[in-house]
Order: structure tokens, then C-alpha cells, then sequence
């Protein structure tokens, strides 16, 4: 794969401090007007919902997820480990993906490739719901679990000899 097409190192993330935002009571709303603004809050946090599940669940019908043990590391017997990655993808006005970050990712460099290949190719990205919920930045949770021997072969790599080999 060319250099440069993903990022799969962790970096740091720089949160704004910004104002806590006022209250309704330091507004002068009313009582109507304060459950007015509540409902909107809640139906922004719906289709905020709606819009990230869209996202997430395109980029989890095109993950191919390797067959290696997700640390890289022959699997322990007792222990079940999983793969879990914060991606915070860079979106362009149409959806396009234009980077991806992944500052809180376990496993190996293998799982993490397959998950920004993925990403890249499924952009570009649903459109929100509504036009009030769309961000440039988006922050998705994926979890994966390796694959286990005899069980579906869906949503993994197609076995090579190395891989069967190590079965």
C-alpha cells in the first residue's frame, strides 16, 4: 500500500475550552420557550444518533477484518481480547473522506490498517438526516473480534496459506 494513505498512529487531541452555554432561566426564556429548546436538544441528539449509526454501520458492512489475533501475539487460551479504536474521521461538505485519526485504538497495526482502509472506502459518507447535524469532524467507536476457527468467515480476509497455517 502507498505511503501516506492512512494514519494509524496515535496523536493528540486538543479540546477547545470553551464557555459553559448559558442556561434558559439566564436567557430569559419562559417556561415554553425552555421546553421548546429542550425538545430541540433532544431531537439534535436523535438525529446526531441516527447520523453516526448511518456512518458506522456503512463502514461495518465494507470492514474486512484480519484473521491475525488483534495484539499481533499468539491468543492466550483464557483470555477473549478484543479490538476497540476511537476513529475520528475528516469530512468534506459531500461526505468525502479527507482523513482519518485514530487517537484511542488498540491492536495491532494490521487491525488498525483494515480499519482506515475501510473507512476510505466507504466514502463518501451518508448524508445527515439533516443538514443541522452534519460536521466536518466525525468520532466513531468500532469494536472487532478476532476470528475463531470454524466459526463465519464473513466480514474477515479470505484465507491465505499463512493464515491457515497458523490455525
Amino acid at each position: 500500500m502507498p505511503a501516506g494513505l492512512f494514519n494509524v498512529s496515535p496523536i493528540e487531541v486538543k479540546h477547545l475550552d470553551l464557555p459553559p452555554l448559558p442556561d434558559a432561566e439566564s436567557l430569559g426564556l419562559d417556561e415554553d420557550a425552555q421546553s421548546e429548546s429542550s425538545a430541540n436538544v433532544a431531537e439534535h441528539a436523535r438525529l446526531m444518533g441516527i447520523y453516526s449509526g448511518q456512518i458506522r454501520a456503512r463502514i461495518e458492512r465494507i470492514w474486512t477484518r484480519p484473521r491475525t489475533p488483534v495484539n499481533g501475539l499468539a491468543p492466550a487460551a483464557s483470555t477473549l481480547e478484543y479490538f476497540h479504536c476511537q476513529a475520528q474521521i475528516l469530512q468534506g461538505p459531500t461526505g468525502a473522506v479527507q482523513e482519518v485519526l485514530l487517537p484511542n485504538c488498540n491492536g495491532s497495526v494490521a487491525w488498525q490498517r483494515s480499519l482506515v482502509l475501510a473507512i476510505q472506502q466507504a466514502s463518501p459518507l451518508p448524508a445527515p438526516p439533516s443538514p443541522s447535524v452534519f460536521s466536518r469532524t466525525v468520532s466513531v467507536n468500532f469494536v472487532g473480534y478476532p476470528y475463531v476457527t470454524g466459526g463465519s468467515v464473513e466480514g474477515y480476509e479470505i484465507a491465505t496459506n499463512e493464515t491457515t497455517q497458523d490455525e
